[in-house]
């Protein structure tokens, strides 16, 4: 697969990171006279989308495409959704 999320965070720190009142980040720019987004997840935006079904004590919830980021969030998001919610 490739790695599109580390492609988005390269082009987010190029360009400035943003975020939605979701805290979901996204970059955007204008290229030859258009704008250009793109839109990812990240540990911020998905502990907080996810935060009111851990707390409901849910056993768990399935992603997809989630791993193009070579594993740099599915090991600290099991991490925080097996730790005691707070």
């Amino acid at each position: 697969m490739p790695n599109d999320r580390l492609a988005a965070s390269t082009l987010a720190a190029r360009h400035g990171l943003r975020r939605d009142p979701e805290e979901t980040p996204y970059y955007a720019y204008r290229e030859h006279g258009r704008w250009v987004q793109g839109w990812y997840e990240d540990l911020t935006s998905l502990t907080r989308k996810l935060g009111p079904e851990r707390v409901r004590g849910y056993a768990g919830l399935a992603f997809f495409p989630l791993g193009y980021d070579a594993g740099a969030i599915v090991e600290p998001l099991l991490r925080w959704w097996r730790a005691a919610p707070t």
